[in-house]
């Protein structure tokens, strides 16, 4: 889907009806894990133009087409006032795609889960112990 107008498009399509249709809460693509972060921040509300998102949170040479700013400023708007907000995520290996470390580096310290009950088909419960230096830290 790199490089092509049309497969854009078809995706901005797709994800709108999943989200919208089917409750779909994430939009994964083929870009840089730690990349994303930032793109996800800011379909969630936060800072910036969506000319730097697309030119620094997005990888794999989708950043440059114009294409990519409509599924972006579509979640955007959507979040502001959506029951179930739709994320956006990188879901590549971040830099040269040599090392997972410099994601790992940038990642906060995770939660220790201490249980998981299956409480019906389409339920768990997870119970789970903050990281000691984030007392407030939330999954």
């Amino acid at each position: 889907m790199h490089s092509n107008r049309e497969s854009y498009q078809l995706c901005h399509r797709l994800t709108r009806y999943l989200v919208e249709q089917h409750g779909f809460g994430a939009y994964a693509m083929e870009s840089g894990f730690v990349a994303g972060w930032p793109a996800d921040d800011w379909v969630s509300g936060g800072q910036g133009r969506p000319g730097h998102v697309l030119a620094r949170c997005m990888t794999s040479l989708m950043g440059p087409w114009t294409e990519m700013r409509g599924p972006l400023e579509w979640m955007r708007q959507h979040n502001l006032d959506a029951a179930r907000p739709v994320g956006s995520y990188g879901i590549d290996l971040s830099g040269s795609n040599i090392s997972p470390l410099p994601g790992l580096d940038e990642m906060p310290k995770a939660p220790a889960v201490t249980s998981i009950d299956r409480l019906g088909a389409n339920t768990v419960r997870v119970t789970w112990k903050p990281a000691a230096d984030q007392p407030d830290q939330v999954l």
